[in-house]
């Protein structure tokens, strides 16, 4: 016999966006469950701890005291007297097996030559190539900005629409600039899954999902069902996609534009007298097999250091610890791998945001609701404030 659960709102997907949302629903009264496909939540918020205290981030790494939603977020979990700030550590591009600064690449006799067209562009037009291409000149972007800009997100950036990757927000003056938390950013979705109003289930697959008379049916991958009078699908948009085609195809057939890039993830901690490399933050390659590495240097440790490898698609295990051991100068054998990581992310193009306006009108009156790094831009801050819009439209519908 099925196990049969019934709650009030379900949310599918534990990363920052999931559990965002739960904590708007529970500090407003509503108990909430979390289902998480995988043995951990966080989702692109991935720290890896080892035993000895030792962390670092697999995956999103940045923190902004500009990210008013997330600070207010971590402020209600009591979590900012364990904000530290970042520790200054510069990123430096990789070049013929070389490190150099950004400074040194940068052409400014193109530049100079770009300047009369400026007030021509538009932004909201053009893609993030054509744009930044006529400010700077196309030789700099194809050899210089573009693989820079390419490392924030891990992929290749030169069809994103132009007014997405960098945005003006108001800052926090009480707040590092850029900050961390103490035992790394899980620390925050931990926090979150502690709320007296929220539950969440790891190891939790969900098949399939219908509407039925008003409320809806989950079913799991173990043959369980569970019962919610509202959804949140907090997940990537080929999954949300399948999850909805029976009961939504239009949302789903939308969902299914969103255009989408894989990134492979190896962690790397060694001993500090072992990485002869010099303090950065983040070593970018002008042409190579990974989009950039970061690096722990911007919360040092007094024995230990740690890198984050943000690969291309392709690579055996093999030719990655080899290029890893490579571009350390550290021999295989001193270095603690991780398990690779692999994780999906929007990856927009111009038009999208009228494809999201799509999706937002299809949405209208449902008891449905969508979150993630696939609305408004893919920064931390971006997924919870789109959390934070989807509750006050479930708000304003109760």
């Amino acid at each position: 016999m099925h196990d049969i659960n019934k709650h009030d709102i379900v949310v599918i997907g534990g990363g920052i966006s999931g559990l965002s949302f739960a904590q708007y629903s529970a500090s407003a009264g509503h108990e909430t469950l979390v289902l998480e496909k995988d043995q951990r939540l966080g989702g692109c918020l991935h720290t890896h701890r080892v035993a000895d205290g030792f962390w670092l981030e697999l995956g999103a790494h940045s923190t902004y005291n500009s990210y008013a939603k997330l600070i207010d977020i971590i402020e209600r979990n009591k979590l900012l007297r364990k904000l530290r700030p970042r520790e200054k550590a510069g990123y430096k591009l990789y070049k013929n097996q070389k490190i150099c600064s950004i400074a040194t690449q940068i052409n400014y006799f193109e530049i100079l030559t770009r300047i009369p067209f400026i007030p021509f562009l538009k932004k909201k037009s053009l893609n993030f190539r054509d744009y930044y291409s006529g400010i700077i000149g196309k030789g700099n972007f194809d050899n210089l900005i573009g693989p820079v800009v390419s490392a924030v997100p891990s992929q290749k950036v030169d069809n994103f629409p132009a007014d997405m990757l960098f945005k003006k927000r108001q800052r926090r003056k009480d707040i590092a600039k850029k900050f961390t938390l103490e035992y790394g950013l899980m620390s925050l979705p931990e926090a979150i899954s502690e709320h007296s109003l929220i539950s969440t289930k790891l190891g939790v697959s969900v098949k399939s999902l219908k509407q039925l008379q008003g409320e809806f049916e989950i079913t799991t991958e173990c043959g369980s069902i569970i019962k919610a009078n509202q959804i949140v699908l907090a997940v990537p948009p080929p999954q949300a996609a399948s999850l909805l085609t029976d009961s939504f195809p239009e949302i789903a057939t939308e969902l299914n534009k969103v255009k989408t890039a894989k990134i492979e993830t190896v962690g790397v901690i060694a001993k500090r007298s072992d990485v002869p490399l010099k303090k950065f933050a983040g070593l970018i390659p002008l042409n190579d097999v990974f989009y950039s590495i970061v690096s722990r240097d911007y919360y040092s440790d007094d024995t230990h250091r740690g890198f984050a490898f943000h690969f291309k698609e392709g690579l055996s295990e093999a030719e990655k610890s080899q290029r890893i051991s490579e571009v350390l100068k550290t021999p295989i054998d001193k270095l603690e791998l991780t398990k690779p990581v692999s994780r999906v992310l929007p990856s927009p193009e111009l038009g999208h945001y009228e494809l999201i306006a799509n999706i937002q009108t299809l949405l209208s009156g449902k008891k449905l609701f969508l979150t993630g790094n696939y609305f408004e831009g893919l920064a931390i801050e971006d997924c919870v404030e789109r959390s934070k819009m989807e509750f006050d439209r479930m708000a304003a519908n109760v």
